[in-house]
């Protein structure tokens, strides 16, 4: 029963807030009531659901924005992880249970020279190099080990613009292996409503709101980059 009344108060919450959008862009407020309608010449844009879902996003967003600068020889991961937080202004969090638990010393030795291009490239390379991984929750950016970043999933709405929700779902099953073998969730009159399930559970799920032309995943971030990029290069925009 606990996860049946889950479920159900995701899926209002999900009804709820996608048409007070509005014609606010994904870093400023929106006023509840506000239409859907996207505005000409605009991407369609997407918005993190859950409790801190609004300052998660904007912590990606810059993190994919704001360029960094990383010279490190032999640096212990723990003093890289300081330096970066205090460059960038913003949390960051190690997973230590994360890296123990897949055999990872906390005190590595990391080397890297990288400048002028943005955080997220520079975590992505350190990352892939080291056998870590990265996502942003509960107001901090984690630094934890590449198998439980692909575990962590999170919620978001994409505003699908001029295309077709069915279109789109088939193509994100093309291109990503894990939403491709994923069950859509059923669908029923007017549109796909998800089953009730825990919204903390690590799954990945994909679903169709018709009213608002939008579809609602469940997936990991780098998933999500990829769903992201997808809809903005079908509707014309360049990345």
């Amino acid at each position: 029963m606990r996860t049946s009344l889950t479920g159900i108060a995701l899926l209002i919450v999900i009804v709820w807030q996608i048409p007070a959008f509005g014609q606010y862009g994904m870093d400023d407020d929106f006023d509840v009531g506000q239409s859907l309608e996207i505005p000409s010449k605009q991407p369609p844009r997407v918005f993190w659901l859950g409790a801190s879902g609004t300052a998660n996003q904007r912590i990606l967003q810059a993190i994919q924005k704001e360029p960094t600068k990383i010279r490190f020889i032999d640096t212990p991961l723990e003093e890289v992880v300081d330096y970066l937080e205090s460059l960038h202004h913003i949390s960051i969090v190690i997973d230590r249970r994360a890296l123990r638990d897949a055999d990872l010393d906390i005190e590595m030795p990391i080397t890297r020279s990288i400048e002028g291009i943005p955080l997220g490239s520079a975590l992505n390379m350190l990352c892939i190099e080291n056998g870590l991984g990265w996502y942003v929750d509960n107001h901090a950016l984690y630094i934890s080990s590449a198998e439980a970043a692909k575990e962590h999933t999170s919620v978001r709405a994409y505003e699908l613009g001029s295309l077709s929700g069915e279109d789109v779902i088939k193509a994100i099953g093309a291109v990503s292996e894990s939403l491709s073998s994923v069950n859509l969730w059923n669908p029923k009159p007017g549109g796909y409503l998800p089953p009730p399930f825990d919204v903390t559970a690590a799954q990945h799920g994909i679903g169709l709101i018709r009213s608002s032309n939008a579809i609602v995943i469940r997936q990991n971030r780098e998933d999500h980059e990829l769903v992201r990029s997808l809809i903005l290069s079908l509707n014309g925009f360049q990345q």
